[in-house]
Formats: C-alpha cells, sequence, structure tokens
C-alpha cells in the first residue's frame, strides 16, 4: 500500500491552490528513469491511483508505478538549500515507533 502524510497532502493541496490548478488536475509522479520519479501537473489517466485531501486529488500515481511504491510512504520536507518544499519517498519500517 502507498502512504502519504497528512502534511504531505497539505502540501501538495496548498501547492495546486496558489498555482491556480483547474479542477481535475493534480500533481502526478512520472517516471525519470533509473529509478528516479518526477512530479508534475496533469490530468487523471485511467489506471492511476488517486491520493485526496479534504475531498480533492492532490496525486496521481500512474499505475505502472505502482509495483514499485508499495509499502513505502511519501512525505514532505523543507529544503533548507532552496528553501522549498520537496516530497520524500521512504520504505514503511516494520517497526513501529
Amino acid at each position: 500500500m502507498i502512504h502519504i502524510t497528512d502534511d504531505a497532502k497539505s502540501a501538495l493541496r496548498n501547492g495546486l491552490t496558489e498555482a491556480d490548478i483547474e479542477s481535475g488536475t493534480a500533481f502526478r509522479f512520472v517516471d525519470q528513469g533509473d529509478g528516479r520519479l518526477g512530479v508534475e501537473k496533469g490530468a487523471r489517466e485511467p489506471g492511476d491511483v488517486d491520493m485526496e485531501h479534504e475531498g480533492a486529488a492532490v496525486l496521481y500515481v500512474p499505475e505502472e508505478l505502482t509495483s514499485s511504491l508499495m509499502n513505502v510512504t511519501i512525505d514532505v520536507t523543507n529544503s533548507i538549500d532552496t528553501g522549498t518544499l520537496q516530497l520524500v519517498v521512504r520504505a514503511d519500517s516494520d517497526e513501529k515507533g
């Protein structure tokens, strides 16, 4: 299962709101090759997994990426160098802390 933190959902929603994105458009993961993911704005495509915040889609995960993103958590961090928010994908741990 793909998990996304409330902080990440909120940050994505704020980004969509600030950019005045039209309804039905959200951020989506894109495969950049070599195991790297990118994020761009786009419409939902058939088979996408929707990540929602307050009833609205904030992130689409393409079907072809879902198997490689199983058992991960998507979070957000503030980059000290650039002052921007960055999505972080980390493997879920079996340990509960």
